[in-house]
């Protein structure tokens, strides 16, 4: 909590409160790190957990890098990606550890 900027914080709470954003777990309990980069699986896991979907429409995809998916992050960005928020690149890849860009970040939201 305390590398967390003060205008960030209650945010930073809801998000948490919420389940949208859920830290990583350490000895001490749960980690936010505010100043890291965001991968690609772990903006398509927070994203999945903020819309309303309708999870009969979550189908399996085919990304040519998904047995580099981390196992908590599959289902994410399966319905992430199946409700038309993600889509790989031009080789068909996912690419879950690339941080994402602010280009992305901008389409992402815009996708909301």
């Amino acid at each position: 909590q305390k590398d967390i900027p003060k205008w960030a914080l209650l945010y930073v709470k809801a998000a948490y409160a919420e389940g949208i954003m859920t830290g990583s777990k350490t000895a001490d309990g749960v980690e936010f790190s505010p100043n890291a980069d965001i991968t690609r699986q772990e903006a398509a896991s927070a994203l999945d957990r903020l819309i309303q979907k309708d999870t009969r429409l979550v189908g399996k995809v085919k990304y040519t890098d998904q047995a580099t998916f981390a196992k908590w992050a599959k289902k994410y960005i399966e319905s992430a990606s199946t409700q038309g928020l993600f889509m790989g690149n031009n080789d068909g890849k996912f690419q879950p550890n690339n941080s994402l860009t602010r280009s992305e970040s901008a389409v992402l939201m815009s996708k909301l």
